[in-house]
This record gives structure tokens, sequence and C-alpha cells, in this order.
């Protein structure tokens, strides 16, 4: 990192909701499947969040921050002005290039909790003031960041395995997921493809509707991850499904409790970042990253309460 830090000897703060009943809303969290059941217990949540984290909660944002709050809430994805400078991004791409930190898995090389841990201009990336705004007023509290990756996804022809096949992210009650591409990125190199509105559940009911299917289809749509019916999706979904292509630097958030994919890479390697924000940080949920977290708070993110609270499980 080369941001200045500031010292901080406290352990990360777990807010009470965690420390008791973290382990236990894991669970419910994986039964539930009823869309609206979960969004009812997510308010609950998100109202226990506000009154405890010990600062003002916006829950409205400037104009800005308002529009994509509402994009993420309607479409399911809303695109950001990535923070960073084409050169802060570039060399946050040298790094990760430079870096042997990672394992092979099928056809994506995946960077080590250590290796991410180090990578420049990361948290300025993830704690942006204008996407945590935004990502606090879609959650309807402020955010835990409870992960953060790379990885290159390698062309290859075989078929499409693991998360190159469409599914639902049960992550938490709220949850969603920033992506910023480390190189360009075209319709044969990897993109990432979400449905959008597929999260929705009036929005799924029209279109089994709209394709003469049985209306009571709908519970499967949104049991668990969803990855038995992928073969559907596409002809359900139709025009809802959408690559997203773009230049190295391209940036957005996405509700991945709709389905989304990444796409077979199939002419030149994909690099990115993804952070993962959620009401709550579950206990196992961060372990991965217990001995690589900061030992100081970056200087910039300390001025901030809300960057700070969603960095708190990051640093020592």
């Amino acid at each position: 990192m080369d941001e200045k830090s500031t010292k901080s000897g406290a352990a990360p703060i777990t807010t009470e909701i965690e420390s008791q009943y973290g382990e236990f809303l894991w669970v419910v969290n994986k039964l539930v499947l009823d869309p609206e059941t979960r969004d009812k217990i997510g308010d609950k949540i998100a109202g226990m969040i506000n009154a405890s984290c010990g600062f003002a909660v916006n829950l409205v944002g400037d104009e800005i921050v308002a529009a994509l709050a509402a994009a993420l809430k309607t479409e399911g994805v809303a695109f950001f002005p990535a923070p960073l400078t084409p050169h802060e991004r570039d060399e946050v791409r040298v790094y990760f290039e430079s870096s042997n930190d990672r394992v092979q898995n099928n056809s994506v090389l995946n960077y080590s909790a250590a290796a991410v841990m180090k990578a420049p201009h990361l948290w300025r990336l993830t704690t942006d003031p204008t996407l945590l705004e935004a990502i606090q007023v879609y959650l309807g509290a402020p955010p835990t960041l409870v992960d953060v990756s790379a990885w290159w996804a390698m062309p290859q022809t075989a078929q499409a395995w693991g998360a190159q096949i469409y599914h639902r992210d049960v992550n938490d009650f709220r949850s969603c997921k920033l992506f910023y591409y480390l190189t360009d990125c075209g319709p044969d190199d990897g993109p990432h493809v979400f449905v959008k509105r597929s999260h929705d559940p009036a929005h799924v009911m029209s279109r089994l509707v709209a394709a003469g299917m049985d209306p009571a289809q709908r519970h499967g749509l949104f049991a668990g991850s969803g990855r038995h019916l992928a073969p559907h999706i596409e002809t359900v979904f139709g025009p809802d499904v959408t690559e997203i292509t773009g230049q190295a630097g391209t940036c957005f958030v996405e509700n991945t409790y709709g389905f989304h994919r990444a796409k077979v890479p199939t002419r030149q390697p994909r690099l990115l970042v993804q952070a993962l924000y959620s009401l709550i940080d579950y206990p196992h949920r961060t372990k991965i990253f217990e001995a690589h977290r900061l030992a100081a708070m970056p200087a910039a993110i300390a001025q901030s309460p809300l960057a700070r609270y969603a960095m708190r499980m990051m640093v020592r």
C-alpha cells in the first residue's frame, strides 16, 4: 500500500448483531428462499445497524448517489466512474502481473488474500465516497466490506464451469459486489454477464408469463443458487441478459442476487478486482484475511466514519 496510514491498535469492530447472531443469521440466510421474506429480514437488520453504528446514516444521498442507488435497486447494476486514474489503474494491473502468489483452479488464476491486501490503490477504489454512499442507500445501512479478490480468467475451449454458469449469490439478506476491469474486455475476453432485474420477484413473474411458463416456477428461480436452471435463463429473460464489455477501468456494482455469470474467454485473458459488501460480517466470512489484515487504517479512509465502518474487518 502506498497511502499514508493511521495507526489503530484496536481489534476489528464486531457489532452486537454479528457477535450474538452472526452464525444463526448465516444459516437462516441460506434457508430462507422467498425474496420478499429475505427483504423483510434485511430491513430489520439494517434498522439495527443504523441504531448502533455510532454515526448519522444518510439514506438519501445527493443526486448522483440517489441515481446510482436507484439503478442498483431497479436494474440490479450501476456503472460508476472509477476513482483511480489510468496511471493508478495500470499500477494495480502491473502489481498483479508481477505477482506469482496465485493458485490455478481450472482456467482461473486466483490471487491469495496476502497478495490482494498489498495491492496498491485498492482501498481507495473500494472505499470511494460516492461508491460507499450509494451502496449505503441501496442496502439501507452502512455496508461492511467482507471480501476482496482478484483473478485472471484464462482463454479456454472447454465447457463452462463454476462461476461461468448462471447462478445467484446468497451472501447475505442484502449485498452487492464491485467489479473493476484491469484489462480491456471485449465480447471474446470473458465479460461479466448480468441478467437485469432478475433479482426482482415481480419482474421474474412477468418474464415467466411472457415465456408462456407456469408462474408457479417462480419459486424454483429463487431456490438457492439457481444453477440447476442455468440452461433456461436466456430463454426466460432474453433481452435482460447483458454482457458488460469495456476498456480497462470499467467499474460497476451489481446485486449478485440477480442471475449472473462470467463468459468464457476465448481470445485473451481477463483480469479484474472484485469486492463484496454486505450488511454484516458473518463470523467465518473474513477469516481468510485474519493473518493479512492491515496494521493501520489508511489516513484518507480514517477521516470518514462510513469508510472506517466499511473497512473495520480489514484492519487489525
